[in-house]
């Protein structure tokens, strides 16, 4: 592809009037090392990557991890970035598996409230305002997809009642308890809570992954409890992520300080310090960037994470499935892209790179050389 044609597809990102085809592409073109260079001048190099930068919805931080297996890292150090790599993938895309007419949408705020009595309510389908009252407390949905508790008369003389808010695969959601903690759930993922919480304890259990930003109180510690461990806390902001099909337990903090028990171990962890749980042993790992927070804030971060782990983050949340090769798990992604793309665009991401390919039929994405 000559020069000018390159160039032609730049005018129309700038002018706004690209397909999604094109977009993807460009959009791939920032994140990967280049095929074909054209011989461009540096400086123009650099004020196409420094326009499409700003004007990418992708991107939303200052730094950026390119996303492509370690090994190919070392590589693209020598190789030249240029504008020639979009019309080389325009070239090729048109023929490969993941194009797809019906394209696999994101998930989004979703959640089902089962309460005390069986009752279950989809709260999606559901207005902002009053869901119902519960012993004296009143349970809001507010216009932005919270859930929100508010403690209206005393309760103490009365029997917990639980709640469980659960999300399917594709959902998230967040929940205010009655102390005032938040709570927000990732996919496939449940909460099962005491709409007040009395005498000294405040007790939650979780299936699956949770960010909780505790209320503090000195004369009420907050416990976690999952299946292979429990966690203890006063007051601080920490991700826990405990999925049933998960050979792991990771629990990350980011203010204050927490406990960490799993059988007879126990271990204090300090900010920005990782505690995981496999195999039965508990270790700790000090944190140098937030990417088991990324869900939270609406985005997928990798950091040199094996691609069988990428693979159950993007199952979970587009409701699909993976036929992965072992040989293939184990390489190692790192980069970030906003949760609201496609599923399409998300395998653009890792597919670009040439080293995995994917092909869908239905749900079920396999993945192969």
């Amino acid at each position: 592809m000559k020069k000018h044609q390159a160039n032609d597809l730049l005018i129309k990102y700038q002018q706004g009037i690209c397909t999604e085809e094109e977009l993807s592409l460009i959009e791939s073109w920032y994140n990967s090392p280049d095929s074909e260079p054209i011989a461009f001048e540096s400086e123009e190099i650099l004020t196409a990557k420094a326009e499409i930068w700003h004007k990418m919805p992708i991107h939303k931080r200052k730094k950026t991890i390119k996303l492509w297996p370690r090994v190919a890292i070392a590589a693209s150090l020598v190789i030249a970035v240029s504008i020639g790599f979009i019309v080389f993938s325009l070239r090729d895309k048109a023929d490969q598996d993941l194009t797809v007419h019906n394209d696999i949408k994101p998930g989004g705020k979703n959640a089902t409230l089962r309460l005390a009595d069986g009752r279950e309510i989809v709260l999606n389908d559901l207005p902002a305002g009053e869901v119902l009252l519960q012993e004296g407390i009143k349970i809001t949905k507010t216009a932005t997809g919270q859930l929100i508790y508010t403690v209206q008369s005393n309760t103490n003389d009365k029997a917990p009642d639980y709640n469980t808010i659960s999300t399917p695969m594709g959902g998230t959601y967040q929940v205010i308890l009655p102390d005032g903690t938040n709570v927000w759930l990732n996919s496939a993922s449940s909460l099962k809570y005491p709409t007040a919480f009395k005498n000294d304890k405040r007790e939650v259990e979780l299936i699956g992954e949770g960010y909780f930003e505790v209320a503090h109180n000195a004369q009420k510690p907050f416990r976690v409890i999952t299946k292979t461990q429990d966690i203890t806390v006063l007051g601080t902001h920490f991700n826990l992520s405990a999925y049933p099909d998960d050979n792991f337990a990771k629990t990350t903090l980011y203010q204050g300080k927490v406990e960490v028990h799993a059988g007879n171990q126990v271990i204090v962890l300090k900010p920005n310090e990782q505690a995981v749980l496999q195999a039965g042993k508990l270790f700790v790992n000090p944190i140098a960037n937030e990417a088991d927070l990324a869900w939270k804030n609406n985005e997928f971060s990798f950091n040199n994470e094996r691609l069988g782990e990428i693979l159950k983050k993007l199952g979970r949340w587009y409701d699909v499935e993976f036929d992965c090769p072992k040989d293939l798990e184990n390489l190692e992604f790192g980069g970030y892209i906003s949760r609201d793309k496609s599923l399409k665009q998300a395998l653009n991401m890792i597919d670009q790179e040439g080293t995995v390919h994917f092909k869908r039929e239905g749900r079920m994405i396999t993945v192969m050389r």
